[in-house]
């Protein structure tokens, strides 16, 4: 996680060694968390994916 004065964001490199690194955009720790997980779920390895 990173913060500024202004917003948080993440860097990110999932399972399947797909990186991303977020806009700046989000207002608090907990809604870049969740953008990071969402992320990271969608790059899971393939038969290791979590139940929904």
């Amino acid at each position: 996680m990173h913060h500024d004065a202004d917003a948080w964001w993440y860097t990110a490199t999932a399972a399947d060694q797909r990186g991303k690194e977020s806009e700046p955009v989000h207002s608090t720790y907990a809604e870049a968390i969740a953008g990071a997980t969402e992320f990271l779920l969608a790059h899971a390895l393939p038969g290791r994916q979590s139940p929904a």
